[in-house]
């Protein structure tokens, strides 16, 4: 059993937050929020090995905006990813192959709090987000919708 989906597992049901488990190494987050939009996260852990937890854990957060193809203003999608990529520290912005704009995230997890990084992180991906999906729209006339990716690798 992977010891950081453990203690994500026991951080959400701490703080009330309900969770689907997909198999034995993903959880699934949903938030629908005030204005009734929807943010999805998947956290996906990589299998661990006995040592692991000697070793440091990379979080990697990845976050497509999806619904906002950018195929026809490609340079000004850009010209807004670089800008972002200046304003916010904890989040990478780029335009991905199918031309929607993901942002990733990264971070090292400890080894007796990575329930609460994982949280911490979402929650600060899901504020930036929140910043930056009126710019998007912007750019695009349609909706957005968001969908999240939390994986946690292991670099030895």
């Amino acid at each position: 059993m992977n010891t950081y989906l453990n203690m994500t597992r026991v951080a959400l049901e701490e703080k009330g937050i309900l969770y689907n488990e997909f198999d034995e190494r993903t959880i699934g987050v949903g938030f629908t929020k005030a204005n009734d939009s929807h943010l999805n996260f998947s956290l996906q852990f990589d299998e661990q090995t006995e040592d692991c937890l000697e070793k440091a854990n990379h979080l990697h957060v990845s976050t497509y905006i999806e619904n906002c193809n950018m195929r026809s203003k490609y340079s000004q999608a850009l010209m807004l990813c670089n800008s972002l990529n200046q304003e916010y520290r904890w989040a990478k912005f780029y335009v991905d192959k199918d031309y929607d704009i993901a942002c990733d995230a990264d971070a090292i997890l400890s080894n007796d709090a990575a329930g609460d990084e994982c949280l911490e992180l979402m929650f600060r991906l899901m504020t930036i987000i929140d910043e930056v999906v009126p710019r998007i729209m912007h750019l695009n006339e349609f909706g957005v919708t968001t969908t999240t990716t939390l994986a946690i690798e292991n670099y030895s």
